[in-house]
């Protein structure tokens, strides 16, 4: 006999094997940035502006630390933010944790480097270069769409529309309609 509650563990299990199951989808705005940035203790505003303009692992900053002493606090390398991160967030007033809703996590700055970049113009495979994303899978699961995208994408349209240069190319209609003359002359 195996209880309910050991089931109810294997139901969580299988949610997690299915593709993408635990993705984010939030990146920082601007403002969210800046708001938080500018309420951090000066280690934690190091470590943030690095992740924001670079788009690294937070794994990183240990692997670093423990030789090259990249980011200092007291005179000791920085290994844990954890606490200076979630202070800084309530000062901002922006929401951190992954469980909670609209909540930012440290990792999303990875998927705002990602997405900012490509807003920015910067080729696919320049982007997964530099965030060490072999394929695409990950650069798209990365990489969020968002309102702002759909309405530069609106613009584009309406202005190629606008500016004439929506004439449309009949010689695929030409191409087609000789064939059929073809076909029936023979």
């Amino acid at each position: 006999m195996i209880s309910i509650d050991t089931l109810r563990n294997f139901k969580s299990v299988k949610k997690l094997l299915k593709t993408n199951a635990n993705a984010r989808d939030r990146i920082y705005t601007s403002e969210q940035f800046w708001k938080v940035f500018n309420n951090s203790a000066q280690h934690l505003k190091e470590v943030l502006a690095i992740a924001y303009y670079t788009g690294m692992r937070k794994k990183h900053i240990k692997e670093a630390c423990s030789s090259n002493y990249v980011i200092l606090y007291n005179g000791k390398p920085v290994k844990e933010i954890r606490t200076a991160i979630k202070t800084a967030h309530r000062k901002a007033g922006v929401t951190y944790g992954r469980n909670r809703k609209n909540g930012l996590t440290f990792h999303d700055l990875r998927h705002t480097f990602n997405t900012y970049m490509r807003k920015a113009g910067v080729d696919k495979e320049v982007i997964k270069a530099i965030t060490g994303h072999t394929t695409d899978v990950m650069f798209t699961r990365y990489n969020k769409i968002d309102d702002e995208d759909m309405d530069i994408a609106a613009s584009k349209f309406e202005a190629f529309l606008t500016n004439g240069k929506q004439s449309v190319d009949h010689s695929v209609d030409q191409v087609v309609k000789s064939k059929k003359a073809e076909v029936v002359s023979h």
